[in-house]
């Protein structure tokens, strides 16, 4: 086989040949045939099939197998026929389809392509499962696309879904098979209800915020570069409107505050500490 050059009116003959990777003997003929229109004129030999699967991988150990009908690239039902024969009656194998890795006319360039994605594909699937596995173990997911689902899923919507996740892998990653299954990973959804506005509860006030004291401590700040003794209160005891001067530290079980010399702290209604600095 070759390729067929017209130049001018003359038709010349180029001999160029891909090299092909299947030997002689693991190439085998399936009885089947379309015509030119994709039309049916000999129904797929399904017993063939198996048949010669099973001779390839028991004689040759065969790890893969490339597809390619006449006119596939039209009407590819042998095809896809054949690899669910394969893959029900041979599941450690992998198929490789002319129809979906080079969909187009001539018949050898397109043969010699499958066959070498059937080729690579068991060392790529090795690798890749590999990958896989190791960002797995490190806690990293790969390969999934997120699509948006209706609330409602019936026949019709699960089919736009996976028509909007080839839309998706054909925009990330360049290319998509339309004709090959989809995996629903996870389903996640999310869901909003109105929330009572809170309301703010007023804690009792103490007797005194000489009740709120607990002594005093020695504590440097950089604006008079010096220690000051510097009175302690316990936050839970302060008096509501209660107002002192810094400098003060004010402490409570998850934090300690501050209040530098020169500010003044007020204890407002909710009980929050509202530290302001006079204007000069």
């Amino acid at each position: 086989m070759g390729e067929q050059n017209l130049l001018s009116k003359a038709a010349s003959f180029r001999g160029q040949w891909l090299t092909f990777l299947a030997p002689r003997r693991q190439r085998v003929g399936i009885r089947e045939r379309l015509d030119a229109a994709g039309n049916v004129l000999q129904p797929l030999d399904e017993q063939q099939v198996v048949q010669t699967v099973a001779t390839l991988q028991q004689f040759y150990g065969v790890q893969s197998v490339a597809v390619c009908y006449l006119f596939s690239f039209i009407n590819p039902v042998h095809e896809r026929r054949t690899r669910e024969l394969i893959v029900q009656h041979f599941p450690d194998l992998t198929v490789s389809l002319s129809s979906e890795i080079d969909p187009v006319f001539r018949e050898y360039e397109r043969v010699c392509v499958t066959a070498f994605d059937a080729y690579l594909r068991p060392n790529v699937a090795v690798y890749m499962q590999r990958l896989a596995d190791a960002l797995s173990a490190m806690g990293i997911k790969s390969y999934e696309l997120k699509v948006p689902l209706p609330w409602v899923l019936d026949a019709t919507c699960v089919a736009q879904a996976v028509a909007a996740f080839h839309a998706a892998h054909q925009q990330v990653y360049g290319h998509c098979r339309p004709t090959q299954s989809v995996e629903f990973v996870n389903l996640r959804s999310v869901h909003s209800a109105p929330l009572p506005r809170p309301q703010l509860t007023v804690q009792a006030p103490s007797s005194s915020l000489q009740a709120a004291h607990k002594g005093s401590r020695l504590a440097y700040f950089d604006e008079c570069q010096a220690y000051h003794d510097t009175p302690l209160y316990q936050r839970d005891l302060l008096p509501l409107g209660a107002q002192f001067d810094g400098p003060a530290i004010v402490e409570q079980p998850d934090t300690t505050t501050v209040v530098y010399p020169g500010f003044t702290c007020r204890v407002d209604v909710a009980g929050n500490l509202l530290l302001t600095l006079p204007t000069r």
